[in-house]
């Protein structure tokens, strides 16, 4: 049996029905290799008069997008080292510390994307971790060996409006 490989559209090609050269994508989904076709392949006054008609701004080009965060082997190394399962405060503080000093990133791929994803929830950790005097789980706080009853809740970690600083807030307390 033949292995068909996909277009760079991400959609694979038929050799019959219902025309050769059409994808599984344009005959399941239309949408999909059409949008994928219309974001690199359109002419740029096709997109211009398309907006127009939707009464849209047309945009020709997309501003850069910034944002902190570290870099995919530096954050691996910083978490290992201090937000691994045997924690302690001034390793959880160094922690946020260094998130909170992330440089500034242009994003323009994949992996910048994930890169800032993951800083944020490397930063959401450390909030978290913070937050708690106690040893919860299998997360083992060497300044506090035990587990608190009275912090058995959950906590939910919000972004402040600059988008920089963490906070952690307890919600009711479970059981």
């Amino acid at each position: 049996m033949r292995t068909v490989k996909p277009s760079w559209l991400g959609c694979s090609p038929l050799e019959r029905w219902p025309a050769p050269g059409c994808t599984v994508l344009t005959v399941w989904r239309p949408t999909a290799c059409w949008k994928a076709w219309w974001s690199v392949a359109a002419p740029e006054g096709l997109r211009r008069r398309h907006a127009a008609a939707a009464g849209r701004a047309y945009v020709s080009k997309l501003e850069p997008v910034t944002h902190h965060a570290l870099k995919r082997r530096e954050l691996q190394r910083v978490m290992s080292r201090d937000a691994a399962v045997m924690r302690n405060a001034a390793g959880l503080q160094r922690l946020s510390d260094t998130l909170a000093e992330a440089p500034i990133r242009h994003v323009t791929g994949r992996r910048d994307f994930e890169d800032v994803a993951l800083t944020l929830t490397a930063r959401a950790v450390a909030a978290a971790a913070l937050a708690r005097n106690e040893s919860r789980g299998c997360h083992h706080c060497t300044e506090y060996p035990d587990t608190a009853p009275e912090h058995a809740r959950s906590t939910v970690i919000r972004l402040a409006d600059d988008q920089n600083l963490v906070r952690a807030e307890a919600l009711a307390t479970v059981g």
